[in-house]
């Protein structure tokens, strides 16, 4: 039987901290989801935070950083299968683990293959990997014999306002909406969803 708690210190808060999480495993196993401690305020009593972490497919709890890169899809314009795939940077192998939107400068956060060390990175692996240009570069066609370069197949262009589209929305997914306008920032589009919300997504294509 566990020794009754009487005074509230730094020992007592860890050991409150662990059995409380050890005690929700079970309800998160039955929910799907993973719950941490993330700290608290100590004084006559202890006031706890507890996270509740999406649990992914490969048995690994959502983090902030991978929720932000799914969140933030249309506007750091990497694919949503890139996240948790091995990318180059320097002369060194990384896995990439999310997306910070408060560090323009250093936006990836990524995972040493080697060291298991979470490290934020400069946008260059990440991109050069994963980009529109990196995309752009693997579907090239092959120069023809003779040297020409087939055309590549035009994208498709000039949405027509009211006009019936799927757009992503900022969980990932796509939804039927109707085209309203261009966007104010280049290759953004203005839509309206079945439910009256209005958004800017830089992904949407026909209904």
């Amino acid at each position: 039987m566990a020794k009754k708690i009487t005074v509230i210190n730094k020992t007592t808060a860890n050991q409150l901290s662990t059995a409380v999480v050890a005690e929700l495993a079970a309800l998160g196993e039955k929910l799907g989801v993973a719950f941490r401690f993330k700290g608290g305020v100590m004084g006559a009593s202890l006031v706890m935070k507890i996270e509740a972490a999406i649990v992914n497919e490969d048995g690994s709890a959502e983090t902030e950083f991978a929720a932000a890169f799914k969140r933030y899809v249309d506007e750091h314009g990497i694919p949503l299968e890139a996240l948790g795939k091995k990318f180059p940077h320097g002369n060194k192998q990384f896995i990439l683990r999310g997306y910070n939107p408060s560090a323009p400068k250093f936006p990836w956060v990524a995972e040493n293959v080697a060291t298991g060390e979470m490290h934020r990175l400069t946008k260059g692996g990440v991109e050069r990997t994963f980009g529109p240009d990196a995309v752009a570069t693997k579907g090239a066609k092959k120069p023809a014999p003779g040297g020409k370069v087939p055309k590549a197949d035009a994208p498709m262009v000039g949405f027509k306002k009211g006009q019936s589209v799927m757009a992503r929305w900022e969980d990932g997914q796509m939804y039927k909406a109707k085209y309203l306008k261009p966007g104010i920032r280049v290759g953004y589009h203005r839509v309206l969803f079945e439910d009256g919300t209005e958004f800017g997504t830089k992904t949407l294509k026909l209904a």
